[in-house]
């Protein structure tokens, strides 16, 4: 759903047609780093989000959704 809507969003971004929108909290980073040791457990790739110190990396909102789709592909693909 989040990848269905982010295509309709580029579409419109793109043809300069107005339309609504929200945004979203940026997630609480504890629960962040809960999950991405969670998934990095799982075997699944979470460099991006997850430094090799176990601390958090600094990464845009947008480029979070997209490494979280991947994760979430990643985890589809091996049946988790």
């Amino acid at each position: 759903m989040l990848q269905a809507n982010m295509g309709v969003a580029e579409v419109l971004k793109a043809r300069n047609l107005p339309c609504l929108y929200r945004t979203h909290e940026k997630p609480d980073k504890d629960k962040m780093k809960s999950f991405a040791i969670f998934a990095h457990n799982l075997k699944l790739n979470t460099r991006g989000i997850l430094q090799a110190d176990g601390d958090m990396s600094e990464i845009s909102e947008y480029d979070l959704a997209m490494k979280l789709m991947q994760i979430l592909e990643e985890s589809e693909q091996k049946g988790i």
